[in-house]
Formats: C-alpha cells, structure tokens, sequence
C-alpha cells in the first residue's frame, strides 16, 4: 500500500494527497512533446506563450518555433525550453488547484523548481536559463561527458591518472555515472576504461556540466544582479540536486544558481533522502518521463513503492 504524503489538503470533505513535483534535467527528446502539449491543452499553451515571448526578446528565437521546426534541437536550446516548459506546467497545475506536498529540482530543472517554491519570478527563471544557452552559444566550457556502468569512488579512481582534466560529474538512471572532461582529454580517458573492461558511452553533450570545465561560464552566470530577485522563504519544502538535500537557512543568490549546473550531482541519493523522510508520489513536471525511471529503481532499492506521473500521460488519460 502506498504512504501517503505528509502534505493533505481537504476537498468535498475528503483528503487529497498532494505529490512531490519533480523538476527534471534538459534533454534533446523535447520538441514531439512539447507540441502535443502545446496543441492539447490551451491553458498550458496561454502560460508558455509567456515564457517563449520572453526569450525571443532576449535571446532572438522562439522555443516553440524551434520544437515546431523538425529540425535535431541545438544543446544551447535547452535550457530556455525547459524553464520555459516547466513554468507553464507550474502554472497550469496551478491554476487547476494542484499544489504540491514537496518540490524537488536538479541541474537546469532546478531554476524551475525556484519558480515554483516562489524564491524565483518568472523572469528570473527565465533568465538564468538564457544565461546557461549565451555561454553555450559562445563555446564556453566546451568538453565532453562519458557515462560509465560503476560507483561513484571507482569513477574518482578513473579521472585520478588525468589530474584537472576529468571529473565525476554526476549519478544519474541506470546505476550510470557521468564523468565530465576536457575536449582533448576524451580520447585517452575513454580509451583507458575500455582497457580496463568499463562498459561506457559518450554522453550527449559538448560541455563538460557539473564540474570545473564549465568554469568559463561563471562570469556570464554570475553577471548583475537578478532583476527584481525575491529571496523569500520557499512556499514549499524544496530538495537540491546541489546539496542532495532539503534547502534550509540559505540564500537564493547568483551563487546559488551558479553552483546548480557546476556542482557534481548525485541524483541516487538525492531520491533517496527525499524517499527516506516519507514522500511517495512523485508528478514529473516536464514534457516527457526523465526522471522517473530513477525514482522506481531508487524506490525498489530501499523497499518502497511509489506512484509516477507525468503530464503528457495525464492529458492522454484526462486526468
């Protein structure tokens, strides 16, 4: 039997469990989905229109005509698309009285995950994600990412031998981890863990995330003061990628923000902590399923069950 969540709200006289709203990472499967949703439901479609005028005056080009184009999405398109996904969704749920029990957000799904905690406005969210796509559009922190079948300590024991050039970057599905590393130190890395016998992959990025190759984007990220930045308490209890736990006592600066995409980020133990003080339904606010194949084999790992949603899903079903 599932356990209900901590957060309860009251309707017609009877409990409504509220779930956990999960802010996923970038990903390039987004332009299919995005536009079933866009054309499926005109609520959603109001709220994002905001998001893509936004970023058309700041960046020049429209994130729905881009998903709309067929075209193989750019990585510097991203993070300006899921901020602006993921803060329609925000308000849709919203707006439809669906309030969540818990917010959990993690690399570039994190400045959504402010949005919705209320320490972020929309045009602050907004503008960090077209922060993160201005440093790839001008080649900053360019490096590449493997992902290796091991544990954490045995991928620090991989980039060990190539000094400032390798790094673990992140836990992420599939008992998977991701080493971030330099453009010229990708071959000879890659080819030392299959020397060694390391079932690996190259990664789909051109950066080396979470790790000090990004370095270079510091600056950019780092630029001014976020405008009219709210700073206030989370509305709701809200877990960090950065810190693996629920944030408490700390500022929601540019610093903040800064460290979500250059600090390592160990998503196992992130669910973990979040499964480990009692939440068990999860709704993935994003496009598409990223994050939920990772919470089931979390949750199975530590004997628990959950319940995934997804909106795509839900607009399919009605619900």
């Amino acid at each position: 039997m599932l356990r209900m969540d901590k957060a309860k709200d009251q309707r017609d006289g009877q409990p409504v469990v509220r779930p956990v709203f999960v802010y996923s990472t970038r990903d390039d499967k987004f332009p299919q989905s995005l536009c079933r949703l866009y054309d499926a439901d005109p609520l959603f479609a109001t709220y994002f229109d905001e998001c893509d005028r936004k970023v058309q005056e700041r960046l020049g080009w429209s994130p729905l005509l881009r998903a709309r184009s067929g075209e193989t999405p750019q990585e510097y398109e991203f993070e300006p698309v899921l901020v602006s996904t993921q803060i329609a969704l925000t308000q849709t749920f919203f707006s439809r009285g669906v309030m969540p029990a818990a917010i959990v957000g993690a690399c570039g799904g994190e400045f959504s995950a402010g949005y919705a905690a209320g320490v972020l406005n929309l045009e602050n969210t907004v503008d960090l994600g077209c922060r993160v796509s201005e440093a790839i559009s001008r080649g900053l922190g360019r490096g590449k990412m493997i992902a290796v079948k091991a544990t954490w300590d045995q991928s620090e024991k991989f980039t060990k031998d190539f000094g400032k050039t390798a790094y673990v970057a992140a836990g992420v599905d599939g008992g998977e981890i991701l080493i971030s590393c330099t453009t010229d130190s990708f071959a000879p890395l890659f080819e030392s863990l299959v020397q060694k016998g390391v079932p690996c992959r190259e990664a789909k990025s051109d950066f080396g995330l979470h790790s000090p190759v990004v370095d270079p984007w510091k600056e950019r990220m780092m630029m001014g003061p976020l405008k009219s930045a709210q700073n206030e308490n989370p509305k709701f209890p809200i877990y960090s990628g950065v810190t693996g736990r629920m944030l408490e006592n700390i500022d929601f600066d540019l610093n903040h923000w800064w460290n979500v995409v250059r600090q390592p980020l160990n998503l196992s133990a992130l669910f973990r902590r979040v499964l480990a003080d009692g939440y068990s339904m999860f709704l993935e606010i994003n496009s598409y399923a990223v994050y939920s194949g990772m919470i089931e084999r979390v949750a199975s790992e530590c004997g628990k069950k959950v319940l995934l949603m997804n909106p795509l899903e839900m607009n399919q079903r009605g619900t």
